[in-house]
C-alpha cells in the first residue's frame, strides 16, 4: 500500500485541481484535460503577441495583481475556515479536518482558484485599477504635497460635510495601501457582485476540500458551507470605496461650483487619483471607471479630447497632459505632440467623440470588437 498523502500539504490540495492531471485506468491521461491545457497556453500566447508594446503588462504589475488577488482569497478564506471549524466542532467532524482547516500556513481554496479571467473582467479591472493608480501615484510624487495641498485647501472651508467627505475619502484611500505602502484590496471594498461571487467561489473551494479529500458526504458539506458563507455576507457589509467616497466628495464640491480646473489639476499634482478621476467623470457625465481607463492608458488618446471636452482652460489642460505623460515615462517630444494637438482640438468636436463614451459598457465592447474585423457581409 502506498505512503498515505498528509492533508496539510500543499501537494495534497493542489491535487483536487480540476486543471491538474486526472489518471484514467492503466495509468493514462486524461487526453481531454490535456488538450484544453494546451489550448488554454495557446491562447495565452496568442493574446500576448496580439498586444502593442504600451498595452502589455509589466512582470511588476502581473507580479503585483496575483499578489493581490492572492491576499483578497486568503483573507476570506481564514474568515470561512474560521466560521467552518466553529460549526464542525459542534458537528463531531474528525481531528484531522479541525486541524487541517485551523493550519492557517496552509493554503486550502487558493490552489483551487484560478487567477481572475475572461470570466472574471470586472476583478480583473479593479486589481489592475488599484495597481495603476499605486504605480501612477508613486510617480507623480504622492504624499510629497499633500499637507499643504487640496485636501488641507477643502479642510480649511471650514464647511462640515465637505470636511466629512474629505476624510472619508482618506481613509478609504488609505485602506487601499498596505503598511509598507504596497497596494492592497480588502473583501468590505469589494462591489457587491463581486463580493458574493468571490465568497462563494472559495465557500465551493472548501467544500470541494471537504468532499474529495477528507470524504464528508456532499449534501452535508453544502449544508455547512453554504449556512458560513451567507453568514459572512450578512455580516461583513461592505464599505464605501476610496472612488466612491471621491464620487460623493466632488459632487458636493460641484453642488457648491467649486469644482474648477485648478482643483481637478491640484489633485493630480497631489497624486489623489481617485479625486482626479471622480471630477473629470462628473465633469464630463461619464462613468469613473470610464475616465480611470482612459487616465490608466499611456497612449492619453482619450485624456485630451475629455479635457477639451468640459471646457478645460489650456495652462491647467497641458500641465495635467505633461504630468500624467511624465508619470507614464512618456518622451517630452511626443507631450509637446500632445499639448499641440489639445490646442488643435474642437470643443465641439471633443463633446461629439465623448458620445459613445456614455453609452452602455456592453455596447462600447461591442463596437470595439466588431471594429477590429476586416470582412463586413
Amino acid at each position: 500500500m502506498g505512503a498515505r498523502m498528509d492533508p496539510l500539504s500543499t501537494t495534497a490540495i493542489e491535487g483536487l485541481l480540476p486543471e491538474g492531471p486526472i489518471w484514467l485506468d492503466g495509468g493514462v491521461p486524461d487526453s481531454a484535460q490535456a488538450l484544453g491545457h494546451l489550448e488554454r497556453r495557446l491562447d495565452a500566447a496568442a493574446a500576448e503577441l496580439a498586444l502593442d508594446e504600451e498595452q502589455r503588462l509589466t512582470e511588476l504589475q502581473r507580479a503585483q495583481m496575483r499578489a493581490l488577488h492572492q491576499a483578497l482569497v486568503r483573507s476570506i478564506e481564514a474568515d470561512l475556515r474560521l466560521r467552518l471549524a466553529r460549526r464542525l466542532e459542534r458537528d463531531d467532524a474528525p481531528e484531522e479536518l479541525l486541524a487541517a482547516l485551523d493550519a492557517a500556513h496552509v493554503d486550502i481554496a487558493l490552489p483551487l482558484i484560478r487567477l481572475p479571467g475572461q470570466k472574471d473582467l470586472a476583478l480583473v479591472e479593479l486589481l489592475l485599477r488599484r495597481v495603476d493608480a499605486h504605480r501612477l501615484a508613486l510617480a507623480l510624487g504622492q504624499d510629497t504635497h499633500r499637507a499643504a495641498g487640496v485636501v488641507q485647501q477643502l479642510l480649511d472651508l471650514a464647511d462640515p460635510a465637505i470636511a466629512e467627505a474629505t476624510m472619508a475619502m482618506m481613509i478609504a484611500d488609505s485602506r487601499s495601501r498596505d503598511a509598507f505602502g504596497e497596494p492592497q484590496l480588502d473583501g468590505v471594498d469589494l462591489p457587491e457582485v463581486l463580493r458574493r461571487r468571490l465568497v462563494w467561489k472559495i465557500a465551493a473551494a472548501l467544500r470541494t476540500y471537504m468532499v474529495r479529500r477528507h470524504g464528508m458526504r456532499a449534501e452535508r458539506a453544502d449544508a455547512h458551507v453554504t449556512a458560513i458563507g451567507g453568514a459572512y455576507l450578512a455580516e461583513q457589509q461592505p464599505v464605501p470605496g476610496v472612488e466612491a467616497a471621491a464620487a460623493k466628495l466632488v459632487a458636493l464640491l460641484d453642488e457648491r461650483e467649486m469644482l474648477d480646473d485648478e482643483l481637478i489639476m491640484q489633485a493630480l499634482e497631489d497624486g489623489l487619483l481617485p479625486l482626479f478621476a471622480a471630477g473629470l467623470a462628473l465633469r464630463g457625465s461619464i462613468d469613473e471607471a470610464t475616465v480611470w481607463a482612459m487616465v490608466a492608458d499611456p497612449s492619453a488618446w482619450m485624456v485630451a479630447t475629455l479635457l477639451k471636452a468640459i471646457g478645460c482652460q489650456r495652462e491647467p489642460a497641458v500641465t495635467m497632459l505633461w504630468r500624467l505623460g511624465l508619470a507614464h515615462g512618456t518622451a517630452e517630444d511626443r507631450l509637446i505632440e500632445r499639448s499641440e494637438a489639445f490646442d488643435a482640438l474642437n470643443e465641439g468636436r471633443a463633446r461629439d467623440a465623448l458620445g459613445i463614451w456614455r453609452s452602455d459598457r456592453a455596447y462600447r465592447r461591442g463596437v470595439a470588437e466588431l471594429g477590429e474585423r476586416d470582412y463586413l457581409p
